[in-house]
């Protein structure tokens, strides 16, 4: 799996409304790594940053819906 640049953690997260204690919550890597790889003062593990672009994938997926959450179940005619 070839995962995104770990400097676009910022956008995604931003794009998510998500606050780096909310991401820490979800992905269990401290808010301050997340602070500083979103920076560029810290390089992390290709295990933590997987597990944060894993997550924010997760939860952007989260508030898409589905054909069944739209359609009708009793038809129509």
């Amino acid at each position: 799996m070839i995962l995104p640049d770990s400097s676009q953690i910022k956008n995604e997260r931003r794009k998510l409304g998500l606050t780096h204690k909310q991401l820490e919550k979800e992905t269990g890597v401290s808010q301050s790594l997340i602070s500083k790889m979103e920076s560029g003062k810290a390089e992390a593990s290709y295990g933590k940053v997987k597990r944060i672009f894993e997550a924010l994938d997760r939860i952007s997926k989260k508030d898409e819906k589905t054909a069944g959450d739209i359609m009708i179940k009793d038809i129509i005619s």
